[in-house]
């Protein structure tokens, strides 16, 4: 995924395969809170990551998926299950997701999934839009 140009449009650009290789073997050596590996169960192939991480203030979620898995649905399940484990394993009230403004299908996405759309700001260059996921989000979904 780090050295797919497509998966990486809008979060710097595809990396050196050598980095990408040692950032894997670092995460799976060294992993941290909030890190999380999103697998096909049916599989067991990897398809993407998520993170949990202090980025701009409060906890941010990110995530990616392989190209391959695009538009199936498991981008939306996999931020869902991140998100509800982070207020199940915090105090915490918000947990915030950022996605560039021309990265539609992202702004989608958290859209779809109960994300509520808190405003816009520039970062490196580009407009960032912001997105809230408060803890009442977790009872909405359990609804």
């Amino acid at each position: 995924m780090a050295t797919d140009a497509r998966v990486r449009a809008y979060v710097g650009g595809p990396v050196d395969r050598n980095v990408a290789v040692a950032n894997a073997a670092e995460t799976v050596t060294n992993p941290a809170w909030g890190q999380f590996v999103i697998t096909d169960l049916s599989t067991g192939v990897v398809i993407g990551s998520g993170d949990l991480a202090r980025k701009r203030g409060p906890w941010e979620v990110s995530y990616q998926l392989r190209h391959a898995y695009w538009g199936k649905g498991l981008g939306s399940e996999a931020v869902t299950l991140i998100c509800a484990w982070f207020f199940a394993h915090t105090d915490d009230d918000l947990l915030i997701a950022v996605t560039q403004q021309a990265n539609v299908r992202s702004r989608r996405l958290l859209a779809r999934v109960g994300a509520v759309h808190a405003g816009s700001f520039e970062a490196y260059g580009r407009m960032q839009e912001r997105f809230e996921f408060r803890r009442s989000w977790v009872a909405a979904i359990d609804g």
